[in-house]
């Protein structure tokens, strides 16, 4: 079925590189950019790191495709998205 996210945004949104968020969730960069691409669905646990480590739902970051979630029309534009400035994004949780 596949599932949508917005990781690349929220990662954007903190200046983390993909080796960055890698490196805090404990797997490769090229995990991280095939969650990103679509080519690979997080496990359960991994859906939870990534959670846990922008401190979100795990359903704000992703959904299944018919979910229709805010961040989604976002990116088509057909609504903004909130914009934090890299000051005003809370820090990513590390433990």
């Amino acid at each position: 079925m596949g599932v949508i996210t917005c990781l690349s945004a929220l990662r954007a949104e903190r200046r983390l590189t993909q080796a960055d968020l890698a490196a805090l969730a404990k797997v490769s960069r090229q995990t991280i950019n095939s969650i990103e691409t679509g080519r690979f669905e997080p496990s359960l646990s991994l859906a939870l790191t990534l959670a846990r480590l922008f401190e979100r739902p795990v359903e704000q970051l992703f959904a299944l495709p018919g979910d229709n979630p805010a961040w989604s029309q976002a990116a088509s534009g057909r609504a903004k998205p909130p914009i934090a400035s890299p000051r005003q994004a809370p820090p990513l949780a590390t433990g």
